[in-house]
C-alpha cells in the first residue's frame, strides 16, 4: 500500500486541510499528523410538544398517541367495555386491570392490614395511609399529596380550570374532578349510593353518612370500631 511521504508533503498548521490517511501494516486506516477537519455538527433536532386544546388543562406530550388518550379524559369517550360487567374504560390496559376483579385474584397484600389490591398501582398508594409519603410536591405552593391524580386536581385550583361538566338540561355546573361531578350528577338522578350500616338511611355524599353515624349511631359506631381493632390483634397474632 501507499504511504504519504514525510518529505513530499508539508502541513501548514494555519490551513485547514482534508483529512489524511495512512495504511498500517494491519490494514486499518488511521489519521496522520494532518488534524481532522471537524465534522457537521447536526442541529439538535428540538421535539414537538404536542399540547392539550382543551382551556386551562397543562397537559403535554413529546407523542401523539398520549394525547389523543389524554383528550378521551375530557370528551368521555370509552370504547373498551368489559364483557362480564359492561362496565366501559378509555384505556385498554385499564380494562385488562379490571378484569382481575372478575377473576377475584388480589396478590397484592398488605403486611400492616387486611387490605389486598388487584393492581400493584393501588397497593402502593394504600402504603402511603400507613407511612404518610407524600412523594408530589406543588411547585406554586407547599401543598405535597400521596398521588398524581391528588395534585393534578390541586394543581386546578391554582389555574381555575373545571373540566368537568354537568350534561343535565339547563345545568352549567363544572368541577375539578370527575367525583365531584358524578357526585353532583346524584343530585339530578336522585340516586343515594352510600347507606348506613346500622339502618336504612342512604345519603348522596359519604360524608354526609360519617355524620349521620356520628348523630345517630354513636354508641354502635364505638362498638364496631372496637370489634375492628380486636380483629387485628387477633390477626396479627396468627
Amino acid at each position: 500500500p501507499l504511504r504519504h511521504q514525510q518529505d513530499s508533503e508539508i502541513v501548514n498548521e494555519n490551513q485547514t486541510s482534508s483529512p489524511r490517511f495512512v495504511l498500517e501494516p494491519s490494514g486499518k486506516k488511521s489519521p496522520s499528523v494532518t488534524t481532522f477537519k471537524a465534522a457537521k455538527q447536526e442541529k439538535p433536532k428540538l421535539a414537538k410538544v404536542k399540547i392539550c386544546s382543551v382551556v386551562g388543562c397543562m397537559f403535554s406530550t413529546k407523542y401523539t398517541k398520549d394525547l389523543v388518550r389524554h383528550l378521551k379524559k375530557h370528551t368521555g369517550e370509552k370504547p373498551f367495555s368489559c364483557e362480564e360487567c359492561g362496565k366501559a374504560f378509555a384505556r385498554q390496559d385499564k380494562l385488562r386491570r379490571h378484569m382481575n376483579i372478575h377473576t377475584g385474584i388480589k396478590k397484592f397484600a398488605c403486611p400492616l392490614c387486611p387490605y389486598r389490591s388487584y393492581e400493584k398501582s393501588h397497593f402502593t398508594k394504600h402504603t402511603r395511609v400507613h407511612t404518610d409519603e407524600r412523594p408530589y410536591e406543588c411547585q406554586m405552593c407547599s401543598y405535597r399529596c400521596k398521588s398524581s391524580s391528588q395534585l393534578t386536581i390541586h394543581l386546578r385550583t391554582h389555574t381555575g380550570d373545571s373540566p368537568f361538566v354537568c350534561t343535565a338540561p339547563t345545568c352549567s355546573a363544572s368541577f375539578k374532578s370527575n367525583t365531584d361531578l358524578k357526585r353532583h350528577e346524584n343530585t339530578h338522578t336522585g340516586n343515594k349510593p352510600h347507606k348506613c350500616e346500622f339502618c336504612e338511611h342512604r345519603v348522596i355524599c359519604k360524608s354526609n353518612l360519617k355524620a349521620h353515624v356520628r348523630a345517630n349511631h354513636r354508641v354502635n359506631e364505638v362498638f364496631r370500631s372496637e370489634e375492628r381493632r380486636v380483629g387485628k390483634e387477633c390477626r396479627s397474632r396468627w
